[in-house]
């Protein structure tokens, strides 16, 4: 981390340092006291990066959600009431 950090002072001054694995605690301590900007990207963080940006996936199944709506019901419920007034 600290050579990456190195590195971004000659040319840039923020990075991106992404692993499959894990950060230990000094590298993220480290990593929060330098003056360069340094995104740190977990093993974690990056699946559900591509899971949300559909990159490497593909989608086995979708569901759709529905809900009720209620105001149908209850202009039904209505237009009964009024029929059954006028018997």
């Amino acid at each position: 981390m600290q050579k990456f950090a190195g590195n971004l002072h000659f040319w840039r001054r923020k990075g991106i340092f992404i692993t499959t694995a894990t950060f230990t605690k000094e590298a993220k301590d480290f990593v929060s006291r330098i003056d360069n900007r340094i995104i740190l990207i977990d093993g974690e963080t990056l699946a559900l990066l591509m899971i949300e940006n559909n990159v490497g996936v593909t989608s086995l199944e979708s569901y759709e959600i529905k809900k009720i709506c209620s105001d149908f019901f209850n202009r039904c419920l209505n237009k009964n009431k009024y029929a059954l007034r006028n018997l």
